[in-house]
């Protein structure tokens, strides 16, 4: 069928549209489970309701799109073909101030009001060169990074006046081997030409210049991403997650409307995200034997669909809701949910192929806490799981690492100790984590 309509007029912006209809479709009632009936029912209400769905967006001109990115975002990417422009720019500077700071210190420039005379101490000239020789590295990692990002052809580009000298970057390029060896091309650049070097130059650059095409002391760092989330550093084995989680079946499902029950429930992380979304919008202080009725609520208000109200167990919370738990929650009168995370972290030695890690260079960890209340001036940290046919040792052991990345995030953001760590499973009930 899409071949058909790419075919016809507008071929490209109809395929995208049909394509963007059929995402429709795979997320409506929850994903893959939902009902047609249901999604067709959906889409006539929005007809007679004069509703226009967002049409697809498609790159002008059609085909292949060009995606523009800071060399800071390409970090661990890589592209067929990688342009990188104006490299003629002379690079970040430091504006001058009276006092500056570096890994060496403070130094500070000392001011005689009598001779009215502003004078760069010895320790103030030393942390300038200090931050000059930072600087100029950091350079050479952005070049190096994105220098490594094409597959296939790279290509700089350098508007140069003609007579003026390159910039710092630009430079750099045309001193190297690679463009006297005629290893990388240059062309229409009118003030450089590349020229032979004498014995006498070359020897003197041999002394001074480490030597050409050894391996970049700071490869590793152009592969750390620049954010990573909580689950990929936290959770022991990603890959391996259904090994604890529910078994996927890998047969095709008969569809709902032909079932005896007439019902499709969500599986796995579609399951799970219903349970937080409820869990998120519950009410703890009510009594147990509540929770249907507080999750109709919740469908007939359309904070749930059809589908995610059908894969919820009601006695499942229920019995959340007549836990020990659930009580603390609510005498503590000070519940945070779905609290996001956002925080520096420091891998572990050796990780992406680093032993000594810098500030500069450490990713951040994105994520979002399910829900943490406070006690008597202390954090007790709730994690909840919808896993099933595991064992609590089994889920500790799996997710030990992700609440040990929350608590000591929660810990520096709001400086208060994580006095406890507990996953709260719908299925095994309140697993405290050591």
């Amino acid at each position: 069928m899409i071949p058909a309509v790419r075919a016809g007029e507008n071929g490209k912006r109809r395929d995208a549209n049909l394509r963007l209809l059929i995402h429709y479709a795979g997320v409506f009632s929850g994903g893959e489970n939902g009902q047609l009936c249901d999604f067709i029912k959906y889409m006539e209400n929005l007809s007679s309701g004069n509703v226009r769905l967002a049409q697809a967006k498609t790159a002008p001109g059609g085909g292949g799109a060009v995606k523009l990115m800071t060399i800071h975002g390409s970090k661990g990417l890589e592209f067929p073909i990688c342009i990188v422009s104006n490299v003629t720019s002379s690079g970040s500077v430091r504006e001058t101030a009276d006092i500056v700071c570096s890994p060496l210190g403070i130094g500070m420039k000392l001011i005689d009001a009598q001779r009215m005379l502003v004078i760069d101490t010895m320790t103030y000239d030393a942390v300038s060169s200090e931050n000059e020789r930072l600087d100029l590295s950091e350079e050479m990692r952005l070049l190096y990074v994105a220098a490594t990002r094409a597959k296939e052809k790279l290509i700089f580009t350098a508007p140069v006046k003609s007579g003026s000298k390159p910039g710092m970057h630009l430079g750099w390029l045309l001193s190297g081997e690679a463009v006297r060896n005629g290893l990388i091309g240059v062309r229409n650049i009118d003030s450089y030409e590349p020229g032979a070097v004498s014995e006498s130059t070359a020897k003197t650059q041999a002394e001074k210049e480490p030597p050409r095409f050894s391996e970049y002391a700071y490869s590793p760092f152009t592969r750390i991403p620049a954010k990573v989330t909580a689950t990929q550093i936290g959770v022991k084995s990603v890959d391996d997650l259904e090994v604890y989680g529910d078994s996927i079946d890998r047969y095709l499902r008969i569809p709902s409307f032909i079932r005896p029950d007439g019902k499709a429930k969500l599986s796995g992380k579609k399951r799970g995200d219903a349970y937080h979304k409820v869990m998120e919008l519950l009410d703890f202080s009510c009594a147990s034997g509540s929770a249907r009725v507080q999750i109709d609520g919740m469908l007939t208000r359309g904070k749930l669909t059809q589908t995610e109200r059908i894969s919820i167990d009601d006695g499942e919370i229920d019995g959340f809701l007549n836990s020990e738990l659930c009580r603390r929650a609510v005498n503590s009168g000070d519940i945070n949910r779905e609290y996001p995370i956002f925080c520096e972290y420091t891998p572990e030695k050796g990780e992406y192929g680093v032993n000594d890690w810098t500030n500069e260079e450490k990713p951040f960890i994105q994520g979002i806490a399910d829900m943490f209340f406070i006690e008597d001036g202390e954090i007790v940290l709730v994690d909840y799981k919808t896993n099933t046919g595991v064992s609590a040792s089994q889920l500790t052991e799996e997710y030990r690492g992700q609440l040990a990345v929350y608590a000591g995030a929660l810990e520096e953001a709001l400086g208060m100790r994580v006095k406890e760590k507990i996953l709260y499973s719908f299925s095994l009930g309140e697993i405290r984590v050591e």
